[in-house]
C-alpha cells in the first residue's frame, strides 16, 4: 500500500464551497449526432396452420404471413431493426414446430433470405394460445425500397384441426448511422 505524504497532496482549500477540486470538474463529451429514422408497421396478419404437413424432406414451401415495405434511400448507412410478433393458437393438444424466415425483396427484383431461421417449438394445450416474437437487425447495404416478409414453414408431421397464427405484425425501424 502506497502512503502519500503531505508534500505530494494537491493544494486545495477544503473550506471553500465555491471551488471544486480539479477531479470533480465536469467533462463534456461531444454529443452524438442525431440521425434520421423511418418507422413502418404492418397490420395484423393471419394464416392457418396446415391441417396435415409432412416436411421431413423439406418439400413444403414457405407460406407468407406478414410484410412491410420501407424506403431507406434518403438515409446514410441505415440499420433496420425488424420486430416480428404473433400469436399461435390451437384448438386441440398439439406438439408444434414452426420455422420463421425473413425474406428481403428489393424494388429491382433482388430477393434473399436474411438473418437465419427463427424456430417455435412447444406443446400447445387445448384451446391454447402462445405468443412468439423475435428481433433482428439488417445492416446490409441497399439504397432502394425493400419489402421484408415473414414466411413460415411447418417442420414436422402435424395433424392439427383449427390451428392458426394470428395478429402477426412486422415492424421495421430504419435509423441513419454516421459511419
Amino acid at each position: 500500500m502506497k502512503i502519500m505524504d503531505e508534500n505530494s497532496m494537491p493544494n486545495y482549500d477544503y473550506s471553500s464551497k465555491d471551488k471544486k477540486p480539479v477531479a470533480c470538474e465536469p467533462i463534456y463529451h461531444e454529443k452524438p449526432k442525431a440521425g434520421r429514422a423511418i418507422l413502418k408497421c404492418s397490420c395484423g396478419g393471419y394464416a392457418p396452420i396446415p391441417v396435415i404437413s409432412n416436411n421431413a424432406l423439406g418439400t413444403v414451401k414457405p407460406l407468407p404471413l406478414a410484410s412491410v415495405s420501407i424506403d431507406t434511400k434518403g438515409l446514410k448507412c441505415p440499420t433496420t431493426l425488424l420486430t416480428f410478433t404473433c400469436e399461435i393458437k390451437s384448438v386441440i393438444d398439439v406438439s408444434l414446430r414452426l420455422n420463421f424466415l425473413i425474406k428481403k425483396t428489393s424494388k429491382s427484383g433482388c430477393c434473399e433470405y436474411i438473418c437465419g431461421t427463427h424456430s417455435f417449438s412447444d406443446v400447445i394445450e387445448f384451446a391454447g394460445t402462445q405468443t412468439f416474437s423475435f428481433q433482428v437487425c439488417d445492416k446490409s447495404l441497399c439504397d432502394d425500397c425493400v419489402t421484408y416478409s415473414i414466411e413460415y414453414v411447418p417442420i414436422d408431421f402435424i395433424l392439427n384441426v383449427g390451428g392458426s397464427i394470428n395478429n402477426a405484425t412486422l415492424t421495421a425501424l430504419a435509423v441513419e448511422d454516421f459511419c
